[in-house]
C-alpha cells in the first residue's frame, strides 16, 4: 500500500527544519539603471477604480489596493507615456488576478480543472478576440462577438483594444503567441499541483518559463515605447535568446 503523506507537505516540512542563507543582492545591480515613471501617482485612481470594478469584498479590494499596480507597472516601464502606463497596470493587475483564480488556495477554480480548463479556452478565445485575431474556423465560444461570462476574462477588454489600435498584426499574433504559452503552463502547473506531484528542476523551469509571464510583458514593450521594431530583428533567434535571458534573471 502507497504512503499516505503528501509529497508536497513532506517537502515543505523538510524545507523548515533547513537554513537558508541568501546573499546581499543589492551590490550586484548597481550599475544597472534604475528609475519609477514620473506619471506614477497619475495612474493610482485609475487602478484603484478599476480593482473596485471587480471586486464587492471590501477587504479583498483594499489588500489589492494596497499592492499598488501603478507603481509595479511604472517600475517596469519608467518612461512609458501616461496612456500606454495605464494601460501596462491593468495588464500587470489583470496577470496576476487571472492566475490567482487557479493557482492560489482561494482561487474560485484552485481544486476544479475541468472548470479551470473552460477558463483558459474561453481566455484565449476572448484575447485573440480582443485583438482582433480570433479563428473563424473554431465554433461557437470563439465566433467574433463572444463575450465571456467570467468577470476576469472580461476585463481584458480595454487591453486588447489598446493593444489592437498601436500594433500591427504581427505585433499582435507575437503577444496572442506568449498569452498561449503564458496559459499553457498555467495548464500544466495546476495539473501537477492537483496530482500531488514534486516537479523536477527541469519540469519546474519548464513551466516557470511560463507562468512567470515575462513573455507577454517583453510583448508589450514595444507598446510601452510607442516604437515599431521591425520583425526581421523581433523574429530573430537572437531576439528569443535574449527573452529567454531575461525570463531567467526575473523570475529567479
Amino acid at each position: 500500500m502507497g504512503s499516505l503523506t503528501d509529497p508536497r507537505e513532506e517537502l515543505l516540512a523538510k524545507m523548515k527544519s533547513c537554513s537558508i542563507v541568501i546573499p546581499e543582492l543589492q551590490p550586484m545591480f548597481t550599475s544597472w539603471p534604475a528609475a519609477v515613471n514620473p506619471e506614477w501617482k497619475n495612474i493610482v485612481s485609475d487602478m484603484n477604480a478599476r480593482i473596485s470594478s471587480l471586486y464587492s469584498d471590501p477587504v479583498k479590494v483594499a489588500k489589492l489596493q494596497s499592492c499598488d499596480f501603478a507603481l509595479f507597472a511604472s517600475a517596469w516601464w519608467p518612461r512609458a507615456p501616461r496612456e500606454q502606463l495605464r494601460i501596462l497596470a491593468y495588464l500587470a493587475f489583470w496577470l496576476f488576478i487571472w492566475d490567482d483564480e487557479i493557482d492560489e488556495s482561494t482561487g474560485a477554480l484552485s481544486n476544479n480543472f475541468v472548470a479551470s480548463e473552460k477558463y483558459r479556452l474561453d481566455t484565449m478565445h476572448y484575447v485573440a478576440q480582443t485583438l482582433g485575431l480570433h479563428n473563424t474556423s473554431d465554433t461557437d465560444s470563439n465566433k467574433h462577438g463572444f463575450v465571456p461570462l467570467n468577470a476576469i476574462i472580461r476585463s481584458f477588454d480595454v487591453i486588447g483594444e489598446a493593444l489592437s489600435q498601436a500594433y500591427n498584426i504581427e505585433q499582435r499574433k507575437r503577444f496572442l503567441q506568449e498569452m498561449d504559452f503564458f496559459i499553457q503552463k498555467a495548464q500544466v502547473e495546476q495539473k501537477s499541483r492537483l496530482d500531488g506531484r514534486i516537479l523536477s528542476l527541469e519540469e519546474y523551469w519548464d513551466i516557470r518559463m511560463g507562468t512567470s509571464a515575462v513573455g507577454v510583458i517583453m510583448a508589450v514593450n514595444e507598446f510601452s515605447a510607442n516604437v515599431r521594431i521591425s520583425d526581421a530583428i523581433m523574429d530573430h533567434p537572437d531576439m528569443r535568446i535574449l527573452w529567454d535571458e531575461s525570463n531567467i534573471n526575473v523570475s529567479m
